[in-house]
């Protein structure tokens, strides 16, 4: 695990939170390496969707996970 003040450095800028309203989020891996290496992981990732929308009673209309894109 990297040490908190060099995670601290890799922090997202603030977004817009506009309750009642669709957002739609991308989130990419480094270098676009490949995150979920099979059916396992990604029921995982559904999972842990889930669960983290439900504690902030979000609604999750759709989740794709694609392979990485070629660059």
């Amino acid at each position: 695990a990297a040490p908190e003040s060099e995670s601290a450095a890799m922090a997202r800028r603030a977004r817009w939170a506009l309750a009642g309203h669709a957002h739609h989020v991308l989130l990419r891996t480094h270098n676009r390496l490949p995150l979920l290496a099979d059916a396992e992981d990604r029921t995982l990732l559904r999972e842990v969707m889930r669960g983290c929308a439900a504690a902030i009673r979000a609604e999750i209309h759709g989740l794709a996970t694609l392979p990485c894109e070629s660059t």
